[in-house]
């Protein structure tokens, strides 16, 4: 499946969303049977496990996908279906044999298949030789000792690969909840960058707002201080023609006192 080129979809191929959703779809899940569930209903029990929200899934994406794989899903199930159908024919033609041709039960027919599977996961093997497993349930003693340990490195393999699809399907999510981690620090260190640009943006923007609140007070206060000074200089020239005017006054005053002097002495000068 190609990736989606649509707004808001993400790489599900890749995803563990999708995982989890074939997992649920098997005998046992949560969607399983229920195809009638609307996607809506199925939405709200996925949307806040950790593999829906990084990266984010969208509704949308979220039902198409659930469409196709129900329809995946119930296709094999359907040929699962026929298939036992068709085998349920063959054992009711050729009925299951719990002895071989040599007369030998058939272990994978046996109850002792399903204790060995229990005991070697429960690791008594490790604590028992393999003659003391043996003797240790009565459904092992109905097989010979050498094919009864045949079957113990069967059980052993066997187990050791389903733990190695565990493991491998663990670490494939663990890879992913890294890539994730790592996206998502890197979007946090983005939007820390961001905010940080932002901020950066905002201090330049209160500095230059208050340069040029500054500069207008010196202005402002320049100006004042020359109005001041105009003001000043206005009260000087004033004082200045004030006094000017006065010593004028005072020579007049002056001329025409010794201009009547004059004239008194005059007078005087021709009385005698």
């Amino acid at each position: 499946m190609p990736r989606s080129s649509k707004p808001g979809w993400i790489d599900w191929v890749n995803s563990a969303a999708r995982e989890i959703i074939l997992e649920d779809l098997l005998p046992g899940g949560y969607l399983f049977g229920k195809n009638d569930m609307p996607a809506s209903t199925a939405w709200n029990y996925y949307r806040d496990m950790a593999e829906f929200k990084g990266p984010p899934v969208v509704f949308d994406q979220f039902e198409a996908r659930l469409k196709d794989h129900r329809k995946q899903a119930s296709k094999r199930l359907e040929i699962s279906r026929n298939e036992r159908k068709m085998m349920q024919h063959d054992r009711n033609i050729y009925p299951e044999q719990h002895q071989n041709h040599r007369g030998e039960l058939v272990f994978s027919r046996h109850p002792a298949q399903k204790h060995l599977r229990a005991d070697i996961k429960a690791s008594r093997h490790k604590s028992m030789t393999p003659m003391q497993l043996h003797a240790s349930r009565p459904e092992y003693k109905e097989f010979k000792l050498g094919v009864f340990k045949q079957r113990i490195s069967q059980e052993i393999r066997r187990q050791k690969f389903v733990y190695y699809l565990e493991d491998k399907q663990f670490e494939k999510r663990r890879q992913y909840s890294e890539e994730v981690a790592k996206k998502k620090e890197k979007e946090e260190a983005k939007k820390q960058k961001m905010a940080e640009k932002e901020a950066q943006k905002v201090q330049q923007v209160e500095a230059k707002k208050k340069r040029r609140e500054e500069a207008k007070k010196r202005k402002m206060a320049e100006k004042e201080a020359q109005k001041v000074q105009q003001e000043e200089a206005k009260k000087r020239r004033l004082a200045e023609k004030v006094a000017r005017k006065k010593e004028q006054e005072e020579a007049k005053k002056r001329k025409m006192a010794e201009k009547a002097a004059k004239k008194k002495e005059a007078k005087k000068r021709r009385i005698a």
